[in-house]
C-alpha cells in the first residue's frame, strides 16, 4: 500500500510541476492538515506552502512571513 501512495505522489508531484495547480487543504482545527502537508513535502518536492495572513497575535515560536502574515484588523480589511 505504501509503495502505491509513493508512486501515486510522484505522478501527483509531477503533475503539480506542470500545470501549475492550486491546491487547498481545508479543515476545522486540529484535523492535521499541517501533518499532511510535512508528508506531502518529504514526498512532493513540487508542493509549496502560501504564508497566509491573520489578524491574531504570533504564538511562541512563531515568525512574521514565515508561518502566517501578522497584520491589524485595519490592515485586513484594507486588503480585502
Amino acid at each position: 500500500m505504501a509503495l502505491r501512495v509513493r508512486l501515486a505522489m510522484r505522478t501527483w508531484d509531477r503533475y503539480l510541476r506542470t500545470s501549475g495547480l492550486l491546491v487547498v487543504l481545508s479543515g476545522p482545527s486540529g484535523v492535521g492538515k499541517d501533518a499532511i502537508l510535512t508528508e506531502l513535502e518529504k514526498i512532493c518536492p513540487g508542493v509549496r506552502r502560501c504564508v497566509t495572513t491573520t489578524t491574531r497575535l504570533p504564538r511562541s515560536g512563531e515568525i512574521d512571513g514565515v508561518h502566517y502574515n501578522f497584520v491589524s484588523v485595519a490592515t485586513f480589511r484594507h486588503q480585502v
